[in-house]
């Protein structure tokens, strides 16, 4: 009879035993890149979220994020995929796995800082703060680009003001959706993302394609990015001579695949784009142009 206590006190244990890595489930790292797509009541499009850099405050490290394109109207505000304006650095405590945002308010956590997560949560956790209680709906495993990995959903179940989150370990936030008033709601969905200087997704968002002339070019052609040597961003030239797939992607000096820049069907015309490269470290790059049976490859050199 002992022993069967104590077993299942084990396996109790076991099932409700918290990740050692929680951290992970929002790996913060300068460079670090998540681009999304949503789906509002009334609009859609995309916004790319990256860390900057990094603030102290309290002898707490906080990671600044910086938000490219139009976020998600929901009712009469606009939100990012944090469903809060990105406005101060945020943070993870390691031994409480809460998701700080480097900010005094009215929900706050401490005199300091403000509460938003809580990834050590299981689902029969919950989380009070001084304006609502969080939880964690499910731990479950998904399939994010293509890969089985853990994740954790929490958030607010509210009816009539509901908002949730989807963690997975090692990417970062993959999904949220807000309920807001009068019916309106915003639903973000990670479309790729850059974590320690690997590609996982399409990441096609970063830079944007500028279409600078629609005089239709006489042959395909590929310009020699510039400035070259670079840091850490800079711009490509190409012609397109026929309407078609365009691909234009960054190697390493191996041969490996570090950032798809462009990957779409585009009318004849010249065009630019661009290359943050704040993510990669120091080196030679090669640029490479396919469209039809075009290839074309060019050379350049990051230096920080």
């Amino acid at each position: 009879m002992k022993t069967f206590i104590l077993m299942l006190f084990f396996n109790f244990t076991l099932l409700f035993a918290q990740d050692t890595g929680i951290v992970k489930y929002l790996p913060l790292k300068t460079g670090n890149i998540w681009i999304y797509n949503y789906i509002g009541s009334s609009s859609s499009g995309s916004v790319k979220l990256t860390i900057t850099g990094t603030v102290i405050n309290n002898s707490h490290i906080f990671y600044n994020l910086s938000q490219t394109g139009t976020p998600c109207a929901c009712s009469f505000n606009s939100y990012s995929p944090f469903l809060t304006q990105l406005n101060s650095g945020i943070r993870i405590d390691s031994s409480t796995g809460n998701i700080l945002w480097n900010r005094p308010g009215t929900c706050t956590w401490n005199l300091n800082e403000s509460f938003l997560d809580s990834l050590k949560m299981n689902p029969v956790n919950l989380v009070n703060t001084s304006c609502y209680t969080t939880s964690c709906q499910d731990t479950n495993n998904q399939n994010i680009f293509g890969t089985s990995l853990k994740t954790k959903l929490v958030g607010l179940p509210v009816p009539t003001y509901y908002m949730f989150r989807r963690y997975a370990k090692g990417i970062g936030l993959v999904y949220s959706v807000m309920g807001c008033y009068a019916g309106t709601t915003c639903v973000y969905t990670l479309r790729g993302c850059v974590i320690d200087g690997i590609v996982y997704g399409d990441t096609s968002y970063l830079t944007g394609v500028n279409q600078i002339s629609t005089e239709i070019p006489d042959k395909f052609e590929l310009q020699q990015n510039y400035p070259n040597p670079f840091n850490p961003t800079t711009h490509f030239g190409f012609r397109i001579a026929e309407f078609g797939l365009v691909r234009l992607t960054v190697f390493d000096v191996l041969g490996k695949e570090v950032q798809l820049l462009v990957n779409e069907e585009l009318q004849p015309g010249s065009y630019e784009t661009e290359w943050d490269a704040s993510a990669y470290p120091s080196g030679v790059y090669f640029y490479k142009l396919e469209s039809g049976s075009f290839t074309e490859t060019k050379k350049m050199v990051l230096i920080k």
